[in-house]
C-alpha cells in the first residue's frame, strides 16, 4: 500500500476532539497544555475558535492520533503534508522535531500571531468561490483583502481586516452568495502577519531539528524538502505568505498514492483529494467511528 499523510488546519475542531484528547494525551502532555486546554471548567465550542485554544488543541490531537496509528501501519508513508497550522504535527511525525517541541511550537506560533492581530485590530477569514475572476481581483485590491490559501477550482481562502472584508463582500460581492465567513480571526498566510516569520525562526533556532525520515512536503515552498533548515524557514515563511494548497494536492497527486489518510480534524481535505483524483481512496479518520475501522480500512488496501 502506498499510503500519503495529510494533516488538518484550523476551522472543523469541535468539542468531541477535546473531549478526545481529554482520554488520550499523556501526562508530560498535559502539562504543557494544561492551559489553557485542560483546565477546569472545560473549554466552551466558543472557545475552540480562540487562536491560541485552537492551534495548540488541534497539534496535540494529531499528535495523539498519530502515535496510535503510526504504532499499527505495516507500511511507513511515502509523504506527509500539513495543511496550514497542520504543519506543526506534520513536521513532527516526518521527524524534523519532537512531539514536545510541536506543542510549544504550536502555542508559541498562535501566541505571536495573535501579538501581531493586536497590533493592527480585527480581522477575520472567509472562503470565496470565483477568485480567479478579474472583478473579484481588482476587489481584493482596492480593500486590501489577501488570498491567504489558493483552493482547487477557482475556490479561495481570504483574509484582511474585518472592516476591509465586509466592505469587499458588501461592495464587489453584493449579493453574489459566493463567500462563506469562517469560524477563524486569524489572517493567516497573509503580509498581515508579516511580523511572525522572523520572530517564529528565532524561536524555532533555540529548539533541535534533524532530517525526516519519511517525505515531507512544505506548504511554504511547496515541495518535499529534507534540509532541516529550509523546511524551518518553509514552515516560517507560509505563516505571512500564500498557501498554494492546490499546488501542493498535486505534488501528493504526483506520488501516486494508493490511500490518503487525513488526521483531522475535519474531513475537508479528504473531499478535496477524492474530487481531484477518482483513483485515490482518501478518508479522515472523524469520517469513522473508531480506530479499529479505520485500521480495518486501510487494511483493505494492503
Amino acid at each position: 500500500m502506498r499510503l500519503a499523510v495529510i494533516f488538518s488546519g484550523q476551522g472543523a475542531q469541535q468539542l468531541r476532539h477535546y473531549d478526545e484528547l481529554q482520554l488520550t494525551l499523556t501526562e508530560q502532555h498535559k502539562a504543557v497544555l494544561f492551559e489553557p486546554l485542560l483546565s477546569h471548567p472545560p473549554v466552551t465550542e466558543k472557545e475552540l475558535s480562540v487562536n491560541t485554544v485552537a492551534q495548540p488543541l488541534i497539534t496535540a490531537l494529531q499528535l495523539s492520533r498519530w502515535q496510535r496509528f503510526s504504532r499499527q501501519l505495516t507500511h511507513p508513508p511515502i509523504l506527509i503534508a500539513g495543511y496550514s497550522a497542520g504543519e506543526t504535527a506534520s513536521y513532527c511525525a516526518a521527524g524534523v522535531w519532537s512531539d514536545m517541541s510541536a506543542l510549544h511550537i504550536a502555542c508559541v506560533r498562535a501566541q505571536l500571531m495573535d501579538r501581531a492581530v493586536a497590533r493592527i485590530g480585527p480581522c477575520a477569514m472567509a472562503y470565496l468561490e470565483n477568485s480567479d475572476d478579474q472583478l473579484i481581483q481588482e476587489g481584493m485590491t482596492q480593500f486590501q483583502v489577501y488570498e491567504a490559501i489558493r483552493l482547487p477550482y477557482g475556490g479561495a481562502v481570504i483574509a484582511g481586516l474585518r472592516q476591509h472584508l465586509l466592505a469587499f463582500e458588501q461592495q464587489v460581492l453584493v449579493k453574489a452568495n459566493i463567500l462563506r465567513w469562517l469560524p477563524i480571526s486569524i489572517p493567516s498566510h497573509t503580509p498581515l502577519l508579516h511580523t511572525v516569520e522572523e520572530s517564529l525562526f528565532q524561536y524555532l533556532s533555540t529548539l533541535p531539528w534533524s532530517t525526516p525520515t519519511i517525505s515531507l512536503l512544505a506548504g511554504g515552498s511547496g515541495s518535499v524538502m529534507s534540509a532541516p533548515r529550509e523546511l524551518v524557514h518553509a514552515f516560517c515563511y507560509q505563516t505571512c505568505h500564500t498557501l498554494n494548497w492546490q499546488h501542493c494536492l498535486s505534488i501528493v497527486s504526483e506520488y501516486r498514492p494508493d490511500v490518503v489518510l487525513e488526521i483531522g480534524p475535519g474531513n475537508a481535505l479528504a473531499k478535496m483529494i477524492r474530487d481531484m483524483d477518482s483513483s485515490i481512496m482518501a478518508r479522515s479518520i472523524d469520517e469513522f467511528s473508531h480506530d479499529e475501522a479505520v485500521l480495518d480500512w486501510l487494511e483493505r488496501w494492503g
